[in-house]
């Protein structure tokens, strides 16, 4: 069993926990095949058993937001006053930009943050690029081994080589990601970029410490998540970001850190029930199960590493990472059952 634990903040005592539960020998060894069969079936996602629910809450519904749902997107509210919750960022994303799913451009607080850093080193994640190299094309192995020795490129270099712009265009590339109008046709590519090279040179100005959640915009903590799959074979990343099961990830994401933007704004943490964001956050792990399929555990506790890393401040979390019996990765707040495992 893997458990990692870590605590954040100078004299704080908020921490997270993560645990990689193995199968209990019960699993190992295999059941009756009517146990498994009821097991398999209770156990898989709801949305897989053709049973929908509240994206806030998890209460079983089939009220959606109908705008979505005409360009492909189920995403399901029990009530109003849940969709409220998170419509201030919701609407952003609704409708038209619901799939493909548009991120929103710069605002002009991270044009200004993007142009400031503009000279920041920024040093690779090696426990990124170990993940990537786990299940990356031969090409792509060399090409990152051939980073790893090379000295860090700043955010300028980064942005300008990444979109193969010449030397001396950041800030006009910048300045561009601001206005719609002004997008190239890779736009996507460029913000998903642009927001998260100014996450990492935020990090490495902190000595690669935690962020504050509102250190970083909005937008910048969905795009995150997009950072955290290595790249895979099967699906390939460009496939993918290009599905409706990754637009319906980043929906969900939306809806976690909406629900994290309105408890921190709420003078009564009651607005805003923890259970909410739980419910929330386990619903985007069974989304990311359902669009790759070869989720790993590892690749799990990283996602969720980077989840929990934006939270950490509001409460201590247990995170509970698992294989349900029918081999698909689920991440849960409970532990499953066959916890505490002692082999």
């Amino acid at each position: 069993m893997l458990n990692r634990t870590v605590a954040v903040g100078p004299g704080s005592r908020k921490a997270f926990e993560l645990f990689i539960v193995p199968p209990s020998p019960h699993q190992s060894a295999g059941t009756s095949s009517t146990t498994q069969a009821h097991a398999t079936a209770t156990d898989r996602p709801e949305r897989e058993r053709g049973v929908t629910k509240c994206c806030v809450c998890g209460q079983a519904t089939d009220k959606r937001c109908q705008a979505c749902a005409k360009r492909g997107i189920d995403l399901f509210f029990c009530s109003p006053e849940h969709q409220k919750l998170v419509w201030k960022h919701h609407k952003h994303v609704c409708g038209p930009n619901a799939h493909p799913f548009h991120f929103p451009p710069l605002s002009q607080r991270e044009v200004d943050e993007l142009l400031e850093q503009g000279d920041t080193p920024l040093t690779l994640d090696m426990a990124n690029v170990d993940a990537i190299m786990r299940v990356a094309e031969p090409d792509e192995v060399q090409r990152l081994s051939a980073l790893v020795k090379q000295p860090p490129r700043t955010v300028r270099q980064g942005i300008e080589e990444d979109f193969g712009a010449p030397s001396g265009s950041f800030s006009l590339l910048v300045q561009q990601l601001r206005s719609p109008s002004a997008f190239p046709p890779h736009q996507q590519d460029m913000l998903l970029v642009a927001r998260e090279s100014l996450k990492s040179a935020k990090i490495e100005r902190k000595s690669n410490s935690f962020l504050l959640f509102d250190e970083l915009d909005f937008w910048s903590h969905v795009a995150a998540l997009d950072f955290v799959l290595p790249p895979r074979r099967e699906p390939s990343n460009e496939e993918l970001q290009k599905s409706i099961s990754w637009s319906h990830c980043r929906h969900q994401a939306v809806v976690i850190f909406s629900l994290l933007t309105s408890r921190r704004a709420a003078k009564n943490s009651a607005t805003v029930p923890l259970d909410l964001i739980h419910c929330a956050i386990e619903q985007y792990f069974d989304l990311v199960g359902l669009a790759v399929p070869a989720l790993d555990e590892p690749t799990a506790a990283y996602t969720a590493h980077t989840v929990l890393a934006a939270m950490w401040d509001v409460a201590d979390f247990k995170l509970y990472i698992h294989r349900d019996s029918s081999g698909r990765v689920v991440v849960r707040f409970s532990p499953p059952p066959s916890w505490p495992f002692t082999a």
